[in-house]
């Protein structure tokens, strides 16, 4: 029996992918390639991409991609689609940030319909530069984190972030 089955691509290497699949609040992941016109670069297949994928019950490793449903935003490097965030971290010091990234980053975000959160670390290392990187960002109207691994500082409110969001 062939059927038909709505997942989201959740991983791929190599021409193969991992499409998690839930229905009746279970969840499988499935292995599978996608179909030959889905290869080309314009079609091509990612991770984030949610999709159709027809599996025959007879021959199950068959499996394949059939189609992507319409993206509502990817990023070409690394090639992702459907964020609704983008972590953007960097170091407060050691080394030194390179903030014309970090903006470079926050603006193909904002382009592409992406909340860009902020996480500026190692502020046990400089913590002055830390706050004033994380009131640039604060200012301009980001969810911004300042973090401390050694000290932990930060990490219990970016987790509460990324659970309430």
């Amino acid at each position: 029996m062939i059927t038909e089955r709505k997942g989201k691509v959740v991983k791929g290497l190599g021409g193969l992918y991992e499409v998690r699949i839930e229905e009746n609040g279970e969840i499988t992941r499935l292995s599978c390639r996608a179909k030959g016109v889905l290869k080309r670069d314009e079609a091509k297949v990612l991770i984030g991409d949610d999709v159709t994928v027809v599996v025959d019950d007879l021959t199950p490793d068959s499996i394949v991609i059939s189609s992507i449903n319409t993206r509502k935003n990817a990023l070409i490097r690394p090639p992702l689609a459907n964020l609704d965030y983008l972590f953007i971290v960097f170091a407060a010091a050691k080394p030194s940030p390179v903030i014309e990234t970090v903006d470079k980053l926050t603006a193909i975000a904002e382009h592409n319909g992406i909340i860009p959160v902020i996480i500026v670390t190692k502020s046990d290392v400089d913590s002055e530069s830390a706050e004033e990187y994380g009131e640039i960002y604060r200012l301009a109207g980001y969810p911004t984190f300042i973090t401390s691994s050694d000290k932990r500082d930060g990490i219990d409110e970016l987790s509460l972030y990324i659970k309430n969001e």
